[in-house]
């Protein structure tokens, strides 16, 4: 990913591996790339897999691991690079949910709770940091998409969003498919 984000760019991207579980780590992560890129201007928080199961029978360990990854983690993210944002004069930060916020299964409650908190609170602004957050959910993500690309089979997709991206390249000299 790493590599096509240079390629299409034609700018640095780095990844930065680490647990985002505490806090420590998430320093680190936000640390190391401010030194390797300089600046962050866009924090997108994608972190977690919760693990499923019965209401009654998750332990309280399990709902808490979970939560501490899923939400706390995208908590600590932000809270690490508002501050840069701030001084560099904005920023934008973007929590990817699931969808099971919004339809929630008797198994995976532990993640839908998670999914639902970070749902309701869509898009906060910070103004006087100049950031703004917002949820996304990949199926919102897909239906702009297709409003976007759409057509009558996935070749006709393909076709329109390389098409829109050859008209950025040549617009903006950046993004070639």
């Amino acid at each position: 990913m790493v590599a096509e984000c240079r390629d299409r760019s034609r700018k640095d991207a780095v990844a930065v591996a680490a647990d985002l579980s505490g806090l420590e780590a998430t320093e680190r992560v936000v640390r190391e790339v401010k030194e390797r890129c300089g600046r962050i201007d866009i924090l997108v928080n994608n972190a977690g897999a919760i693990r499923g199961g019965e209401f009654l029978k998750i332990p309280d360990a399990q709902w808490m691991g979970d939560w501490n990854l899923k939400l706390l983690g995208y908590i600590r993210m932000a809270r690490a690079v508002l501050p840069l944002m701030q001084a560099q004069g904005g920023g934008r930060i973007c929590n990817v949910v699931g969808a099971a916020g919004r339809n929630p299964a008797p198994n995976y409650l532990t993640g839908g709770a998670a999914n639902a908190q970070s749902e309701r609170s869509d898009v906060t602004a910070v103004p006087a940091m100049g950031v703004i957050a917002e949820a996304l959910t990949a199926l919102v993500v897909a239906d702009a998409f297709l409003e976007k690309f759409g057509g009558d089979s996935l070749g006709e997709i393909g076709r329109n969003f390389t098409a829109y991206l050859q008209n950025l390249a040549a617009r903006w000299g950046a993004l070639s498919p």
